[in-house]
């Protein structure tokens, strides 16, 4: 899985928009994304607009959905 496309000629097309992160509380409340950011290789962040400290205390999940499953196969002669 990677965060980019890898085209026929080589060239390869990474993006990290915001609309692919979400934050949830425990509760199911939706926390908002502030900036993001990728690079290099798969790495990316996320931050949260400044929520009350106590929403975030007892954890919260993130689902990022900019991944691509890549198939590799290997051909011997």
């Amino acid at each position: 899985m990677y965060n980019g496309l890898f085209h026929p000629g080589g060239s390869i097309t990474r993006t990290s928009r915001f609309n692919e992160f979400e934050a949830r509380t425990v509760n199911n409340q939706l926390l908002q994304i502030g900036q993001t950011g990728d690079g290099p290789n798969s790495d990316f962040t996320f931050s949260l607009y400044q929520p009350p400290m106590e929403l975030l205390q007892n954890r919260f999940t993130v689902r990022y959905e900019g991944l691509y499953l890549h198939e590799y196969e290997l051909k011997w002669k």
